[in-house]
C-alpha cells in the first residue's frame, strides 16, 4: 500500500510514530507473517487504512461442527464396542446411526472438541 501511495518508507514510519529502520523491518517480517498486530495498525493508520484481521473459514461453521462431532461421536463409540465385544455384549445397531445421533448430541451439547 505504502508503494501504491507513493509513500516513502520514511514519511510513513513519522506519520505512524515509529522509527525508519523499524518500519523497513515491519514491511519485510508481513511478508514472513510475523510482525506485530499493532505495528500493522499504526502503519494502516498513517496511511489512512484501516487493517482488517479476521478469520474465514474455509468451511461453513455448521459443516466444521458436524465433521468433529462425527470423528469424535465415532471414537467414543469404537472404544465403547470395544469393550462391550470383550465382555461379550456386542451392540448390534448401526453404527453408521449410531454415530450420527451421537455427533448431533455432542453439537447440542457444545462437545465437539
Amino acid at each position: 500500500m505504502r508503494n501504491v501511495l507513493g509513500m516513502r518508507l520514511k514519511d510513513l514510519a513519522g506519520r505512524a510514530g515509529i522509527a525508519t529502520p523499524t518500519a523497513a523491518q515491519a514491511e519485510r517480517r508481513e511478508a514472513d507473517g510475523k510482525v506485530t498486530l499493532e505495528t500493522l495498525r499504526k502503519m494502516a493508520h498513517a496511511m489512512d487504512c484501516d487493517l482488517i484481521y479476521a478469520f474465514i473459514p474455509r468451511k461453513s461453521v455448521r459443516t466444521i461442527l458436524f465433521e468433529n462431532a462425527l470423528q469424535k461421536a465415532s471414537h467414543i463409540l469404537s472404544r465403547a464396542d470395544t469393550h462391550m465385544t470383550l465382555e461379550d455384549q456386542k451392540v448390534k445397531v448401526d453404527k453408521k446411526n449410531r454415530v450420527r445421533r451421537l455427533a448431533q448430541k455432542l453439537i447440542d451439547e457444545s462437545d465437539v472438541w
